[in-house]
């Protein structure tokens, strides 16, 4: 079975943005900068500036993937038309910072002190409300836990969405801060581990805007236009240096 890709959006130490403007992805790891509303949005939103930092990176994917497919104009906001979409997201290290940031604001004074700012946002799936709210999307909306940063399980679940017509684009794609500073020595090669947000805009059916074709075999590996590929960030590159315009 072949799905199509058409949008891809992404936060990483290099850049932001849609994909199709761009000729090239690095997901080469890095330090994260501060990401902030005009960056993203052309007007004003309120929730964004409330959000944690994992958060607003990853409703920045998600919302640059949307754009990217050519399915979010003003227009369409102002009507309040929503659509079926679904949204999925595989994160490896989750939002530990900001579960660490609010663990340190109930340490003291019987937890009296505890931030209902950070408690918000302690949970890996916050922002995918926000998204769903802000792009009028109805469909079904989890976070996959994942024991690395590929993301390849976020795709195969979204092959599943689309085969049970339960949506008819699903934005799948992942989610990792840099790994936090707490956690020191205790991780391996955490240097190499992708750090930013990527997401994809996918459906059985070809959309106006199309980067290509994308399957499964029957042996679980993914191809996208007959090339093998083994992570999501290996996908965005492909797409990107390939694109159709």
């Amino acid at each position: 079975m072949d799905y199509y890709i058409s949008g891809i959006g992404f936060v990483t130490p290099e850049s932001y943005g849609c994909g199709s403007d761009w000729k090239s992805f690095n997901p080469k790891p890095g330090k994260i900068s501060p990401i902030i509303r005009k960056e993203v949005l052309d007007k004003p939103y309120k929730p964004f500036g409330r959000m944690d930092f994992f958060s607003k990176i990853g409703f920045a994917g998600t919302y640059f993937a949307f754009k990217d497919a050519g399915l979010f104009t003003q227009e369409l906001a102002e009507k309040n038309k929503t659509s079926d979409t679904a949204i999925i997201v595989s994160t490896h290290f989750r939002c530990l910072e900001t579960d660490n940031n609010y663990f340190e604001t109930i340490k003291f004074n019987n937890g009296k002190n505890a931030s209902p700012a950070l408690f918000a946002y302690a949970l890996p799936n916050a922002f995918l409300g926000e998204a769903s709210i802000f792009l009028k999307s109805t469909g079904q909306c989890f976070a996959i836990n994942e024991d690395s940063t590929n993301g390849i399980t976020a795709l195969k679940m979204a092959f599943d969405i689309l085969d049970s017509h339960e949506s008819e684009i699903v934005i799948c794609g992942l989610c990792d801060e840099n790994p936090p500073e707490f956690l020191g020595n205790l991780l391996n090669n955490s240097e190499n581990n992708f750090s930013g947000s990527l997401f994809f805009t996918i459906s059985k059916n070809k959309q106006k805007h199309n980067y290509g074709k994308i399957r499964e075999d029957e042996t679980g590996n993914f191809f996208f236009n007959q090339k093998n590929i083994k992570s999501l960030p290996d996908l965005a590159q492909v797409c990107i240096k390939n694109k159709k315009t």
